[in-house]
């Protein structure tokens, strides 16, 4: 979808580049030479280049502690990213081997007869600053203001800016400082909750990728991916609302005391008008969207758009939580991957995935709502849940503690000042981020 907007920035680059190409090998199959005094001259040039660049690179080394050689030079860089790549693969490929023996010793701390129903919604590229609820101008989340039971955490960041990553470690207890070392032999929180006798259920409406996403959410009881049977054009396809059957499906005719569905949405993934019906449109996009300073202003009209719709996804599933109360306890955690630069500040950057994040790319938005009933249970959760709101939280840390101990279920990884719901919370210091080499660093350090 991206590509086709930047079709014209692709056919200026080809028109660059082909030409000298198709030159140099014509004068190479019509054995065109060079004198020998521009070879001679040539060559002293790029001797004199080459001590330069050496002397520089020493400097650059001694003064610069942080760059690397193996990291951050061409070619070195090059030959070590494509070797990371092959190895990456093949531990990828042997992941089921791999974690066949991990086991979470879950087990349910509340009684059986005691019926409780968890949604986990994984977003795609909101950002909190664009949320009615967190102070934007726009009436984005306008059905989820007041609405009781629920608590926005504003002060949220992420640990990475790319699906890939952070939704694996949004389905697991891994985060900056363990995925580079551990999502090899780990498995999710949907394992950990039907270790412990829960009903699990994922339900996704991206595309599968054959990576760590797929293999969490076919650790479920039942895995359906929207997008498996659909072929056709983008503006076609299932919207996040789609999955709202599966989730009534999984309600009201399959038989279980104690359940978890997890949902992974769209969300605000560019193409952000292809993300919901023209039939929800609420903020105007007047005319076709660009890739182009000049267009943010429909940009973001549609992105807002995106928003409103989640929101509304949200409301929904939260009203079918509320219509089966009196029977369970219920309870919602929301949280984005990843946020998105949509030329914010001059600096023209657009979308996520850069190797040095802004603030735009890892603000996202978390959410938390219980049920009355569960409020009357655990008045001890409902009042730190308030007590927390303001502070700093890392999304990829506190989800996954967040569920478990809202749920009452009891594993080795599970870290309580990590949940939202306790009175013990801390907040994350320092936040940190997970580079393209699976290592942990200062998000401070290298923020944009």
């Amino acid at each position: 979808e991206l590509l086709g907007s930047m079709l014209p920035a692709i056919m200026f680059v080809a028109m660059f580049y082909i030409p000298p190409l198709v030159m140099s090998v014509f004068a190479w199959r019509h054995d065109w030479r060079i004198g020998r005094n521009f070879v001679r001259n040539a060559r002293l040039a790029a001797c004199a280049c080459g001590g330069i660049g050496l002397l520089l690179l020493c400097v650059v080394l001694v003064t610069q502690p942080r760059v690397k050689v193996r990291n951050d030079m061409y070619p070195v860089n090059v030959v070590y990213n494509a070797c990371l790549a092959v190895e990456r693969f093949e531990q990828t490929r042997n992941y089921k081997l791999t974690s066949a023996g991990f086991k979470f010793d879950a087990r349910a701390l509340r009684a059986d007869s005691i019926g409780e129903t968890y949604i986990l919604v994984i977003g795609e590229t909101a950002r909190s600053d664009h949320f009615q609820l967190f102070g934007y101008e726009k009436e984005t989340t306008p059905m989820l203001m007041g609405r009781r039971g629920l608590t926005g955490f504003r002060n949220t960041l992420s640990e990475s800016n790319t699906t890939h990553k952070s939704v694996p470690m949004l389905l697991s207890h891994l985060d900056a400082r363990t995925f580079g070392d551990s999502v090899y032999r780990v498995k999710g929180v949907a394992e950990a909750f039907r270790e412990a006798g829960f009903r699990t259920a994922f339900f996704s409406n991206q595309q599968r990728n054959g990576s760590f996403i797929d293999f969490f959410g076919e650790q479920a009881d039942t895995c359906v991916f929207l997008r498996d049977n659909f072929s056709g054009p983008a503006v076609h396809g299932p919207k996040d609302k789609d999955l709202l059957a599966l989730v009534d499906s999984e309600l009201h005719h399959v038989k279980a005391r104690k359940r978890l569905v997890i949902l992974h949405t769209y969300g605000s993934h560019f193409r952000y008008d292809d993300r919901y019906p023209a039939s929800e449109e609420v903020f105007c996009v007047d005319g076709e969207l660009e890739v182009s300073p000049h267009c943010r202003e429909r940009l973001v009209a549609a992105y807002d758009n995106t928003i409103h719709y989640t929101a509304s996804f949200l409301d929904m599933l939260i009203n079918r939580l509320e219509a089966d109360s009196t029977n369970c306890i219920s309870g919602l955690v929301y949280a984005s991957d990843h946020g998105e630069d949509i030329y914010d500040d001059g600096t023209g950057r657009f979308l996520h995935a850069s190797p040095l994040p802004t603030v735009y790319q890892v603000g996202v938005p978390m959410l938390v709502w219980v049920s009355d009933r569960f409020r009357h249970m655990n008045p001890a959760m409902a009042g730190a849940v308030a007590e927390n709101a303001e502070k700093g939280v890392s999304s990829t840390r506190s989800v996954f503690h967040t569920l478990l101990h809202m749920a009452g279920v009891e594993a080795l990884p599970l870290d309580t000042t990590q949940s939202l719901l306790s009175r013990g919370y801390k907040a994350p210091q320092p936040q940190l981020y997970v580079n393209d080499h699976n290592r942990a660093v200062l998000l401070d350090e290298i923020m944009r």
